[in-house]
């Protein structure tokens, strides 16, 4: 595993005070980190000299957290650096839009610099794919999930999700569908299964970036 003091790490945040903290205490621990008050003057550093995690905020004057992380994902430089979105935004719309749009993690200000820490060791051990063990393993009778040797803890809900994903790799499962596989109500939103499938991607880090959103229809997974 990489150690603290190698990782590289950007911290976009437009509160100067709040960016100040982040990044002092990023450093503290070893870290190599550099701070950006607007995401626009970020982006170029970013896929010129990508960082190993992105820490970024979302309400920003420019450029939005959102479209920022949406550019990099079209980069090829960086569209596999694990990037962390810090926002006082904690509505249901706002977190799904924002993994729908390629981050990985999602911290709801106010948070703590400690958590924040972890979070970041966490998204740079995701990244981090070891070429000795499968990617991704599913057990239908432990009901378990494996990946890179490590278990995965997921709810049933989520469990039966990734297992229609998987088995069906780049098909395209509807909203409809997946609520009658995974759910069996028929009171069941669409809303229900776009948060499922948000807190899958977070728990399954850099394979989650494969469950693709199909706008009007559903969901999909791409091959490895």
């Amino acid at each position: 595993m990489q150690a603290a003091e190698s990782l590289k790490v950007a911290v976009i945040e437009d509160e100067p005070e709040i960016l100040d903290l982040t990044v002092n205490y990023l450093r503290s621990s070893g870290m190599q980190v550099e701070g950006y008050l607007r995401a626009d003057e970020a982006l170029p550093s970013m896929v010129q000299n990508p960082p190993d995690v992105i820490v970024v905020d979302n309400l920003m004057p420019g450029l939005s957290g959102d479209e920022f992380v949406r550019r990099l994902r079209s980069e090829p430089n960086v569209e596999n650096v694990p990037i962390i979105m810090v926002t006082a935004q904690r509505t249901e719309d706002a977190i799904v839009k924002s993994f729908d749009c390629g981050v990985d993690d999602y911290v709801t200000k106010p948070f703590y610099l400690k958590e924040l820490l972890c979070r970041v060791k966490a998204a740079t051990r995701r990244a981090q794919i070891n070429e000795t063990q499968p990617l991704l393993e599913l057990d239908m009778v432990a009901h378990r999930v494996m990946m890179q040797g490590e278990e995965v803890i997921l709810t049933l809900t989520e469990f039966k999700l990734l297992h229609q994903l998987y088995t069906n790799l780049d098909t395209v499962q509807s909203r409809e569908n997946l609520r009658h596989v995974a759910l069996s109500h028929d009171h069941v939103t669409d809303r229900t299964i776009d948060v499922h499938i948000a807190s899958l991607r977070q728990k399954l880090g850099i394979v989650g970036k494969n469950i693709r959103t199909i706008r009007g229809v559903g969901y999909k997974m791409t091959s490895f």
